[in-house]
């Protein structure tokens, strides 16, 4: 079945009507004269550290009204890297949107600190303003097709190549040739927030890793709501090691019991020369230089959805038990040809310097005799 990829698109609203009050807001939008059903209306605000509770409402003509979602937005980036703007809801057609924007308040919290007491871990975030924050632009974005959804390839490790608990650190060593592009922490403990970061080595000599990244997990009750981030992105290239730290600081070492690597499946293409026959697919070939097609001129990342295409499923994968890879050179043996060559330099420079030397000798006596 021939099928193509339809990317996202994001409209500007324009503002139709702004209210402000001293604890809440009222803002009416809408879209353009031509847009698809949106699911996702993001703000963009240059303020910090505030937590607002929002209801959103659609119209087709600013009169009767429809209760689309109610969701909250907040800030905390003065102590922890946490920031939500943006208001998730089922796909709609209606041009026009209300947003009211209220105070959020929860049982046991004031208006200007958040505080978390768990066993020796403190948390608290301070100054969280009560007062109106101002939105600078608000965008809608339509929904994805499903075939537009990023499709991962995983591989899990409850063991690890090395293990280390330090005063102020955990050292997790992975011993991957894989590359990935995001990292998922399995972690027991109920509250944490941790930085962590990644390094990569070819070798694995611990002065050979190069540092990729840092960034942060964590998991804590905070503005009434449960919030969690145990992965990390990270766009690695290829590594036969990656080392982890994780930065304790003076908190408690965490229970870690598993990672998980994932990478984004690649596709693959087949352009194909006659209708209804049969083609093989070969892997594993790692002697075998990569072949070079002039496919790869016209077909990109960036314009095959546009392109008709069917999709094939994959047969059951079998061993060609006739292979026999090719037989490398032995790397001493290598090596001591290379050494066998220096030293016969060396041998042949000194002998012709030593030659030159002595004839110049002999020169010089005939001259003096003379």
């Amino acid at each position: 079945e021939e099928t193509s990829r339809i990317k996202a698109e994001t409209y500007g609203f324009s503002v139709v009507n702004y209210e402000s009050g001293d604890r809440s807001a009222e803002i009416t939008v809408k879209l353009p004269d031509r847009f698809k059903p949106i699911s996702t209306i993001t703000l963009h605000t240059a303020a910090r550290d505030f937590n607002k509770n929002i209801a959103l409402h659609g119209s087709h003509d600013m009169k009767n009204w429809s209760f689309l979602a109610e969701d909250n937005i907040y800030d905390f980036s003065s102590q922890v890297n946490l920031r939500k703007t943006e208001i998730k809801f089922r796909p709609s057609n209606h041009r026009y949107y209300q947003i009211t924007m209220t105070e959020k308040q929860t049982e046991g919290q004031t208006k200007e600190n958040i505080n978390l007491l768990y066993k020796d871990l403190q948390f608290s975030v301070n100054n969280v303003r009560g007062n109106q924050i101002r939105i600078d632009e608000i965008l809608g974005k339509t929904s994805q097709e499903e075939d537009d959804v990023d499709v991962y390839d995983e591989i899990e490790f409850s063991r690890f190549s090395e293990y280390k608990e330090n005063d102020d650190e955990t050292m997790v060593t992975l011993a991957t040739g894989l590359p990935f592009r995001r990292i998922i922490f399995n972690i027991s403990n109920h509250y944490y927030y941790r930085d962590v970061e990644v390094y990569g080595s070819d070798s694995g000599k611990s002065d050979s890793y190069r540092y990729l990244m840092k960034d942060s997990i964590y998991r804590f009750p905070i503005a009434g709501d449960k919030e969690a981030k145990d992965y990390i992105y990270c766009q690695s290239y290829k590594y036969k090691f990656y080392r982890l730290v994780i930065k304790n600081k003076d908190n408690p070492h965490l229970q870690l019991k598993s990672i998980k690597l994932e990478w984004l499946r690649k596709n693959l293409f087949f352009i194909a020369l006659h209708e209804a026959q049969p083609y093989t697919l070969v892997v594993g070939g790692s002697s075998l230089a990569a072949p070079e097609y002039e496919l790869s001129k016209f077909l990109n990342q960036s314009n095959w959805h546009t392109q008709p295409f069917k999709r094939l499923q994959v047969a059951h994968l079998r061993s060609n038990q006739d292979y026999r890879p090719a037989q490398l050179k032995n790397r001493k043996n290598i090596e001591k040809n290379i050494l066998t060559g220096i030293v016969v330099v060396i041998v042949i420079v000194v002998s012709y310097w030593l030659y030159s030397l002595l004839k110049r000798t002999s020169i010089s006596r005939n001259r003096r005799e003379e």
